[in-house]
């Protein structure tokens, strides 16, 4: 992209568990946050360029790569918890999450760079 110098955008694919934490994810978070400051990072490198670096950080969203199977007792149990935990109750769907990269990608996304949007449900607005 510097070399052909027509600018560009870069969006990255993280996780709400590079900003919020969980037991027993310390590697995924780590790696995680990593790729958060590289976004960053690169983004303040890249400005000069005309290359918009940013991360996009889904929370829980339903995929189709579910580990449950829909409608299983361990699913519905698993969904439970989601409606208790995400403040709108329910987990995002993949186009919610194309949506965002879609419009960072557009030329309406032209003057945001080094941003996290996190796509989460308000999931880390949760208190403690």
């Amino acid at each position: 992209m510097k070399e052909a110098g027509k600018g560009g955008k870069v969006i990255n694919i993280g996780s709400v568990d590079g900003t919020g934490i969980a037991l027993g994810i310390s590697n995924y978070a780590v790696a995680k946050m990593g790729l958060i400051q590289l976004t960053r990072a690169a983004a303040l490198e890249l400005a000069p360029f005309e290359i918009n670096v940013n991360i996009v950080s889904p929370g829980a969203i339903s995929t189709g790569m579910a580990m449950m199977e829909v409608g299983s007792p361990e699913y519905e149990q698993y969904m439970e918890l989601v409606k208790k935990e995400i403040p709108l109750g329910r987990m995002g769907r993949g186009e919610e999450v194309a949506n965002v990269v879609l419009f960072l990608a557009s030329t309406e996304g032209d003057y945001i760079t080094g941003t996290e949007i996190l796509i989460d449900g308000g999931l880390l607005l949760r208190p403690y």
